[in-house]
């Protein structure tokens, strides 16, 4: 029998509950391989490295194994997706995507949903059905960070992210009140995640501040850089994360953050070429994460507190950018300026805005 890729299309969308553009969208960047065999519609997913995973996806209640494919994960049909949905909520960040993820707890098994109730495969494919993994998660308060790695035992790690500059960051995630380190997770028996940078000196009622301020869809990560000082640091995810949380954004304290993050990793970065590499990439992030925010809203604007260093580059950004306004650049203390932004009209249209989200080309 001949089958129409638009039907299989169609019928996929339908069943992981996007839309037909976007899972076009997703193939054509390589993410996900789609087709049908033995009646069971099947996604092949692209794992970070060279691995795939395969997750059987049908719009009937039956669904086969796919002979010729990687075995799957797990069979997902209709009726489970609807029924995944009144699950437990946490909330996460997919590492593929940059995307807010649910993790939904059914019947002992890890799920992962976008904020919308659409299925969220990508993420899906990396979680472990391990019962003492879920059974922890089920005890989290809430949690927030991403999920990163796929690797033997099928170990879910729900963690800040990985730097390639800086290496693995703390797991952020807070117990009856506790906030848990990536030390104190190898405690209790998590001991495939890395030890790394952690004090017993760390303010919790702070870090636990941030992060219930943060919510989700950001990572969050601390350097200890003698006994007397620990910094928050932001990752990519964390710069983005402002732009999509406004409230953070605009959120000084939090700004304030990331600025000494690049201000401290400056001065102790030991070579000359590396202080520039870190003074780029901060840049070019503090750069997006304000044009993702002033994407989303008309009429906004924007005091952005920043090293004097960044001034120009910030300043060229923006004016040479359709639909932004520098309208004044001010000295705020010693090595800080305070640029004010403005966003005139939309840059986007609604079918355009939903793609802001997706891997960014840094």
């Amino acid at each position: 029998m001949v089958v129409n890729k638009a039907d299989v299309l169609k019928n996929v969308a339908y069943c992981i509950g996007v839309d037909v553009d976007t899972l076009v969208r997703l193939e054509k960047m390589g993410v996900a391989r789609i087709g049908i065999a033995n009646n069971c519609y099947y996604i092949v997913l692209r794992k970070i490295g060279v691995h795939e995973a395969t997750v059987v996806l049908s719009c009937k209640d039956v669904c086969r194994f796919i002979g010729s494919c990687p075995k799957p994960l797990f069979c997902y049909t209709a009726s489970a997706c609807k029924e995944v949905v009144v699950g437990e909520k946490f909330i996460v960040e997919d590492l593929v995507l940059g995307l807010p993820i649910r993790l939904t707890v059914l019947n002992g098994k890890l799920f992962a949903f976008l904020l919308d109730g659409s299925f969220s495969p990508y993420t899906s494919y990396r979680l472990t059905l391990n019962s003492r993994l879920v059974k922890a998660v089920n005890e989290f308060d809430y949690v927030c960070g991403v999920v990163f790695g796929w690797e033997e035992p099928y170990t879910l790690w729900i963690q800040p992210g990985y730097d390639k500059a800086y290496g693995f960051t703390m797991l952020a995630a807070v117990l009856n009140g506790k906030y848990l380190t990536t030390y104190t997770l190898r405690e209790i028996g998590y001991s495939d995640l890395l030890p790394h940078i952690v004090s017993e000196s760390i303010n919790v009622d702070d870090l636990e501040k941030l992060l219930h301020g943060v919510l989700a869809g950001a990572r969050l990560g601390i350097r200890l850089v003698n006994n007397r000082i620990t910094v928050i640091f932001a990752s990519k995810s964390l710069i983005q994360g402002f732009a999509r949380w406004h409230n953070l954004l605009l959120d000084c304290s939090l700004l304030e953050v990331a600025r000494n993050y690049y201000a401290i990793t400056y001065f102790n970065t030991q070579k000359n070429i590396e202080r520039e590499r870190v003074a780029c990439e901060l840049g070019r992030l503090l750069v997006h994460s304000l044009l993702e925010e002033l994407q989303a809203r008309e009429g906004l604007v924007v005091e952005l507190k920043i090293p004097y260093d960044l001034k120009d580059d910030i300043v060229a950004e923006f004016s040479r950018r359709r639909g932004f306004r520098v309208k004044s650049v001010a000295t705020a203390d010693k090595g800080t300026v305070v640029v004010e932004i403005e966003r005139r009209y939309p840059l986007f249209e609604s079918l355009q805005k939903k793609w802001h989200i997706l891997p960014l080309p840094f």
